[in-house]
This record gives structure tokens, sequence and C-alpha cells, in this order.
């Protein structure tokens, strides 16, 4: 958590990555990954991936992508519901976009969690396997949750932080550029 609290968008960046690569590595996934939403909640890119030795990564396809594309997940996520699919080959037909997407990417088995701050998706985290089907555990899904509701502080932290850093730049330009006097009075006791 401290690595991704009031830091510059280059080492949150870095906390996000070495989190995500902890977590991948710890849970013996072939991916981590955190999507981000975009395009007011329509779309959602790739924003930092691991991948475990001689898996291939997905950031060039993935860069963004309409998460109509992806309607069971949505369904799920839309009810703060984990994705935990043990075997990809095995979803229900109402998945049929999913398992078919989960196909042509070679992934096998996916546990994932929504990302979501005020009631509002910002994204996804999640892990997938590769090499074949996978029993996630309970604590790996709690593993998820954690991190989910960590990063979705940092990500409100940061975009708070943004908003608040270009209010006092326009303000300073205003100030230093106004031709009259200003007089600043602080009316606290």
């Amino acid at each position: 958590k401290a690595l991704l609290l009031n830091v510059s968008p280059r080492v949150f960046d870095e906390g996000i990555q070495t989190a995500i690569c902890a977590i991948g590595e710890f849970m013996g996934a072939d991916r981590c990954h955190v999507f981000i939403t975009e395009d007011e909640g329509r779309s959602a890119r790739l924003a930092y991936e691991y991948c475990a030795p001689l898996v291939p990564s997905r950031r060039e396809r993935l860069s963004s992508f309409p998460l109509s594309a992806i309607p069971w997940i949505q369904s799920l996520v839309g009810r703060r519901e984990p994705i935990h699919v043990s075997d990809t080959g095995l979803l229900p037909a109402g998945a049929a976009a999913e398992k078919r997407r989960f196909e042509a990417d070679g992934i096998r088995a996916v546990l994932c969690v929504a990302i979501g701050v005020r009631g509002v998706l910002r994204g996804y985290v999640g892990v997938e396997m590769t090499r074949g089907p996978r029993e996630w555990t309970r604590d790996e899904c709690l593993l998820l949750e954690l991190f989910s509701d960590v990063l979705a502080g940092a990500l409100e932290s940061s975009r708070l932080r943004r908003a608040l850093d270009e209010t006092e730049m326009k303000y300073s330009d205003l100030f230093m550029q106004a031709s009259d006097p200003i007089l600043l009075i602080d009316g606290r006791k």
C-alpha cells in the first residue's frame, strides 16, 4: 500500500507493476494483470501486466477493447462478484464470447475481481493460467480482493491529487498574471 499512496506517477506505476509481479509469482500464475476502464466505463485497457517466463504478453493487442465484448464478465462484475473460472472450457453458454476470447488467448483458468471506487467500476485485477485448468483457493480470491481495495484507494488518491494539482496551477497562473494587487486574508484565528 505504501508503494502506491502519495507518490509521483512514475513511482505509482512502478508500485503497481511490482505488486502484480509479486502476486503473480506468489500464486504461481502465468499472468497477472490490471485493466483500467476508460471512456466512461465503456472500454478498458491493459494497464499493467506480469507474465511468467515463456508466457507471451497481450499488452499490444489489448491496448483498448470495448467492455461490451465480455458481457458475461460484465454482468458478474456489475453485481460485484469475482470471476472464478477453474476451467474455461466449462464456461456456461451465456459466456460464449468470453470462451472464444479465452481460447484465442490460450487461457485455461481465470480469477478476476473488480476495482471499484464509490460504486463506479474503475477496472479489474486478475490472474490467469495458460498451462491448464486450475482450482483457485479462497485465500487467492481474498488476496486479489484485498489488492483491488488497495488499488481502488490508490487510483482515487491519484485522481484527486491530479485534480488538486490542476486547480493549484490554474489559480497560481491567475495570481501571477493579475495586473492588480491581490490581498489574501486568512480568516482563521
